[in-house]
Formats: structure tokens, sequence, C-alpha cells
């Protein structure tokens, strides 16, 4: 290889590498997912209420709200809220039964949860 060759080389990877860590500093997040067990969650009591849940259990209870934009889903298949509601009453073994929840930051609301029960 040829001292051009190596010149170009160079170049375009501390170009590639500068490309990279710019697009990574201009990044903004808009969501944050939490995966958060049955027994340290509540579920909304109304589509314009809030959930309160905690990430683990030392952990300070987070509380946000509902709209109605809110989805409810178990196990991947969407349901409304009151059916999330009694299913998620009814389960047993909270301990080692999950719900993740998509908090959008900006809106300080709840787009979605899901349980897996």
């Amino acid at each position: 290889m040829n001292l051009i060759n190596i010149k170009k080389l160079i170049l375009v990877a501390l170009l590639c590498a500068w490309c990279s860590t710019t697009s990574l500093a201009q990044g903004k997040v808009i969501s944050q997912a939490y995966e958060i067990l049955l027994h340290n969650f509540q579920a909304p009591v109304s589509a314009r209420s809030t959930i309160v849940f905690r990430e683990c259990d030392e952990c300070d209870a987070m509380h946000v709200r509902v709209t109605d934009a809110t989805r409810y889903s178990i196990n991947g298949r969407t349901v409304q809220l009151e059916d999330f509601r009694i299913a998620i009453l009814k389960t047993d073994d909270r301990d080692d039964k999950a719900v993740t929840v998509l908090h959008h930051l900006e809106s300080d609301t709840v787009e979605s949860i899901d349980a897996s029960i």
C-alpha cells in the first residue's frame, strides 16, 4: 500500500469517527422504558389518572400520568384499561411477573403498559 492510500485510509477513518460521535451527541432521549415487577406497580384507576411504580424494592415511588392515548396490553395483546386492571388484579405470583412501562419524558405521560403475566 502506498503512502497516498494510507493517508486516505486514515482520513476516512477519522471522518467516520468524527461523524459517529457528532451524531451521538445530537441524539435526544424521548421515552424511557421501565421493567417493573408487579408487586412494585399500581395500575391506573381511570384513563386520566396516574400509575405508581418503583423500579426496585428500595427505590422511591414514581407517579406518572396516563391519558386516553395510553395503550394497555397483556402478553402483547392490546386490551381496554378495565380488562387490563382485572388481569393485573387476578395475577398470582406478583414477585415473578412484570410490566413494561413506556414513559414519554417531555409530556411526562405513559405511552404504553405491557403486562407479561
